[in-house]
Formats: structure tokens, C-alpha cells, sequence
């Protein structure tokens, strides 16, 4: 019944909330990953260049995101860390995304490559881990809290 509708792009709240309750209701009976699945199912339904036009495809993603992250225990890492990254990739202004990838890079990386992957996503140059955050150099300039004179 979905699939004609998706494949046209007719997609609305009615047909994600269905999806959505569709993998909760597999989460419950047969576990975690039966509702991933039926995610998967959902996404693979829409085309890909849809998939960035779409509020309810994006609920749908983050759904998804939080549903990956409940049940990471029981996947690889690699698995919540790919389809962060990917949805990033669709919805680059979706802040549950960002935290998504925070929370789970606290856990399982370094804070200079999570630097690093914003730094390539923002499409920036590398930016520098500043060990004193109280004073911050570009080039020449240096700034910094403000030095009282008559202490030197």
C-alpha cells in the first residue's frame, strides 16, 4: 500500500507514523533488529534524491538514528557510525544527527577525529585543538584575556 505512494514521492505524516509504529511493533516482538529492518525496508522504498526533500523523511531517519543507537549493543559500531555519518550527509542541518554523533564519538573515538570529520563535513580546513582555551592565535594576532598593565 506504501510502496506505490513512496515510489511517486507522495509521502506524509499518516504513511511515517505507520512506518514508524510498524517497527516499533517488530522492536517489540521479534527485537531490535526486526525494526531496523523494517526501517531499512522503508528508505530503500524512496529514492535516493527524495530523500533529502522530505520533514517526514528526515523524522523518519532520526527515528531510525535513535532506534540504532537503543540497540548498539547489539550491532557494530561501525553499522551506527556509517548511517550517522550517511544521514548527515542527506540532512547536514539536522542537530539530532550532530548530538548523535557526539554522543557516540565520546564513546568510541578520539575528540581530534571527531574534529576532523565536522572540519570535512562544514567542507573547512582543518581547524586546531587549542590546549588553552584562554588564548587563541591567528597568524600573528594573538588574542587573549585582557593583561592589566600594571602587574608587569
Amino acid at each position: 500500500m506504501l510502496r506505490p505512494a513512496w515510489a511517486r514521492g507522495v509521502i506524509d505524516d499518516t504513511s511515517t507514523a505507520l512506518i514508524c509504529c510498524a517497527a516499533l511493533l517488530e522492536e517489540l516482538i521479534a527485537g531490535g533488529i526486526a525494526g531496523i529492518e523494517v526501517l531499512n525496508q522503508a528508505f530503500v522504498m524512496v529514492l535516493p534524491e527524495r530523500r533529502s526533500q522530505s520533514y517526514q523523511l528526515e523524522f523518519l531517519f532520526e527515528y531510525y538514528v535513535k532506534m540504532l543507537w537503543r540497540h548498539s549493543a547489539a550491532l557494530k559500531v561501525s553499522k551506527v557510525w556509517e548511517s550517522i555519518v550517511q544521514g548527515l550527509q542527506i540532512y547536514p542541518s539536522n542537530p539530532q544527527l550532530y548530538d548523535a554523533l557526539v554522543e557516540i564519538s565520546c564513546i568510541h573515538t578520539t575528540p581530534n577525529k571527531l574534529r576532523w570529520i565536522f572540519d570535512n563535513y562544514c567542507q573547512k580546513n582543518p581547524s586546531v585543538s587549542l590546549r588553552n582555551p584562554s588564548v587563541i592565535t591567528v597568524g600573528e594576532v594573538s588574542a587573549g584575556p585582557p593583561v592589566d598593565q600594571s602587574q608587569r
